[in-house]
This record gives C-alpha cells, structure tokens and sequence, in this order.
C-alpha cells in the first residue's frame, strides 16, 4: 500500500517523491524543483487531485503543490511522461494524478506519528569523510544537522450513519450501500537549525578607521596567504597601514548617524575566516528555522442507483515557514525578526457526478476549483 512505503522526508510525507523513479525523469538539476522529464523544463509539471488543478500558480515546480495530499488520504497515484490521452495536457513533462481515498461499508481508521531527531540519527556518510574548517581554525568531521521533526495525524473513514436517540427504532439514515465518508487529517511541526557566517565589520573598521596590508593584500586567516590569525591579530612580518575616514583633514567627513545605528545593530566578529581580516570577518551563529503545516481532507460519495454516482471532496491547509532558508529568510543576526516568513493556505473543491448511459457509454462532470 501507497501509505507503507518509507517516503518520510524533511517535509512530510510526499507522494510526489515517486516521481523520481519514472523512466526518463533526471533529478539533481540545480533550477526550480531540479526534475526534468524527458528534458522538459522541471516546471513542465500538471498535478491534479481528483481532475482538479491543484499546480502553484505563482512559481510552480517539481516535487512541490500547495496541497500536500499524504499517503493515507490517498487511493491511486498515477504518474504520465508520455503518450498522454485527450484529457491529460497543460504541461509538455510529467501529469501526476491524484486521487482521494473514500469510505466504505466498515468503520475504518488509523493514527500515526512519525519523529525525527539527531539523537536518533547517524551522522551523514558525506558529512563523516567531508573535513570542514571551524570558526577556530580547526579541521574536523561536518556536525550532524539538527532537525527535529514530527508528523502526526489520523484517517476515518465509513458508511455515514445518523442513529435515532432515546426513542428507538431503526437510524434517521443509514448509508450503507449508498453514502460514505472519508476524512484525514496530517499535521506537521520542524525545527532547524542552521550553520550562518554572517560578514561584519571589525571593532576599528566601525570607528571609521581601515587598515590594510602594506605592499600586500588583505586576506582572511583561511587564505592561502593570510594577513591575520584565527583570532583577528595581525601575522609577525607584515607591516599595517591605516586610513581613518573621519579625522581626516583631507576629508571632511562626520558619521551618519543612521548608518553608525544600523552598523551598531551588528555584532563584533567572532571568527576570521571570511572576509579580509583586517577590516570585515565573520560572525557565525546557528539561525533558527520552524515549519508549521497542516492539512485536511473531506470527502463525501453516494450512490443514486447502479447507474449514477456523485462525490464532493473539499481539501485545505497551511504551509507556514518562519525563517524560511530556502528564499533567504534567516535572521541576519541572533536576535533580529527574520527576513522572511513564507505563509500558505491552500484551498479546493472537487464535485464529481457520473452517469452509465449505455453499457459502452459513460458521461462524468467534474467541477471545482483551485486557490
């Protein structure tokens, strides 16, 4: 079953992740989504839940829709490169479609929770043989990455039933047979860390006063040639210049007051293995990124007679990112709001009605709506 299979990723669960494994599907490029079908643009996608669009209409990619249909809300997932029929187009890549899950004659349903923590994790082959420098200067193994994650949440799904209460007798209805329910319901919460060298300027370069390598060049203490140490000093041997820019009597300039504000909004530097050493270097801290999501979904079918049948299914989230790393949005510096906080709440209807004309002849109306 689709909702067996480990498909548990840094984002949920994601069905879309089976895409990858198609013939002629190339994953890794380093635009949008980075999976091109057939050579297709990785954009070159059209995702439907039950014939309705549910495509990003904004920057649509891949492996991503602003639904984030779950493998337990889920009862066909078909995926399309080529040869497409008359009711598939849109996109010249891949159709994806989707289908919900409906209720039957039985009570069914389940719970689920799925966690994710380093203290359960090993360290990453790559980062074990991957040797990175320090702020101190020090060489060692690249550190697990800190990511705590939990997706929990539940399906139900049934004949619909409304019992007569007090007074006995048969149900007010019973949809056995007839009319059925499903609902799913998957939250997830993630926490992250992540590893920022911000560049700052140094406790002099603030004062206005810049100094530089005579005869040299200025450099960091990774450099090959540096022109300081790991803590910020200067190296034996070489001779320092300095420039002060404002008690100059050649320049007549004071500090502007708002640029001395939002410079004085920075913090020292606590490492010297960016920027020149001598005037800017680094200060790195471990910025914070939280992900909040939810999604849910609802479905009604009933069956007129052996000939008609007709469904409503209604599906809607919320995909909030709180420092959102992948458009830039981590705090610049501990303490200050983050740069950007991405916040989605996706909304769709699907109404289905299907009618066997004739034993050769089926008419269905689909209708709906994506937002």
């Amino acid at each position: 079953p689709l909702e067996s299979l480990p498909i548990v990723g840094v984002r949920g669960r994601n069905p879309l992740n089976f895409v990858n494994f198609q013939p002629g599907v190339v994953v890794g490029a380093n635009t949008g989504g980075g999976v091109h079908v057939h050579g297709s643009r990785d954009r070159a996608f059209n995702f439907t839940l039950d014939g309705i669009d549910i495509n990003e209409t904004s920057a649509g990619g891949s492996n991503f829709t602003p639904l984030r249909p779950n493998p337990d809300s889920i009862t066909q997932f078909q995926v399309i490169t080529s040869n497409f029929t008359a009711e598939l187009g849109r996109s010249s890549g891949a159709q994806v479609l989707l289908v919900t899950r409906s209720g039957t004659n039985e009570f069914h349903g389940n719970l689920f929770e799925f966690y994710q923590t380093p203290r359960f994790h090993a360290n990453d082959y790559q980062n074990t043989v991957t040797l990175t420098r320090k702020p101190d200067g020090s060489f060692g193994p690249t550190p697990k990455q800190k990511f705590v994650q939990h997706i929990f949440g539940g399906s139900l799904g049934g004949p619909v039933y409304f019992p007569r209460f007090g007074e006995g007798g048969p149900a007010v209805y019973n949809g056995k047979d007839r009319t059925f329910f499903f609902v799913n319901l998957q939250l997830l919460r993630t926490s992250q860390s992540i590893f920022v060298n911000r560049t700052v300027y140094t406790e002099p370069a603030r004062r206005g006063i810049y100094r530089y390598v005579i005869g040299g060049q200025n450099a960091n203490a990774a450099a090959a040639r540096p022109s300081v140490d790991f803590n910020g000093n200067p190296l034996p041997g070489l001779q320092i210049g300095t420039f002060n820019i404002f008690n100059n009597p050649n320049i007549p300039l004071t500090p502007d007051p708002t640029t001395q504000r939002l410079i004085g909004l920075t913090p020292l530097p606590n490492n010297f293995i960016v920027g020149d050493g001598l005037n800017t270097a680094g200060f790195a801290f471990v910025a914070p990124q939280i992900e909040r999501q939810y999604d849910f979904t609802a479905k009604i079918d009933h069956t007129f007679n052996d000939r008609h049948t007709m469904f409503v299914r209604w599906a809607q989230g919320a995909q909030n990112t709180f420092g959102d790393n992948a458009n830039g949005g981590l705090q610049r510096f501990p303490g200050l709001p983050n740069f950007v906080d991405t916040f989605r709440t996706p909304r769709n209807l699907a109404v289905n009605y299907r009618a066997t004309l004739t034993p050769l002849m089926v008419n269905e109306l689909v209708v709906g709506f994506n937002r």
